[in-house]
């Protein structure tokens, strides 16, 4: 009799490192679940204010364009100043800024300034 109560005690205590060990590593999945969370949070506001400061730069591309239209500008001379000015933008960003290549923005930006050159006419 004392004999299957040992076996019966040690199978609990077996019982209960195993759960002790799974309690353990849910807890490290919570948190890494946590901080995987909390990174997706992050880059999605991060991602929205990339996207707001797009279309900022956008809007700005086509008042600037739709100013040069209205004072009869040709469109090559439009987009060369169009192109300068965001030369300048991008070179004169402060330095905690990251663009890593500007050279898609650059694209998009003549691309605005061809729509937004002849939509104003």
């Amino acid at each position: 009799m004392i004999e299957r109560s040992m076996c019966a005690y040690a199978s609990h205590m077996s019982s209960v490192e195993r759960f002790q060990r799974a309690a353990a590593e849910f807890r490290r999945v919570q948190s890494a679940h946590q901080a995987l969370h909390e990174t997706l949070v992050m880059l999605a506001h991060s991602r929205q204010a990339a996207a707001d400061s797009r279309d900022a730069v956008h809007s700005a591309v086509r008042d600037f364009v739709h100013v040069l239209r209205a004072d009869a500008c040709p469109p090559e001379i439009a987009l060369g100043m169009t192109k300068r000015a965001m030369r300048a933008i991008v070179i004169a960003m402060p330095a905690g800024t990251v663009l890593t290549d500007a050279k898609p923005l650059m694209d998009d930006a003549v691309r605005w300034a061809i729509e937004a050159y002849y939509e104003a006419a």
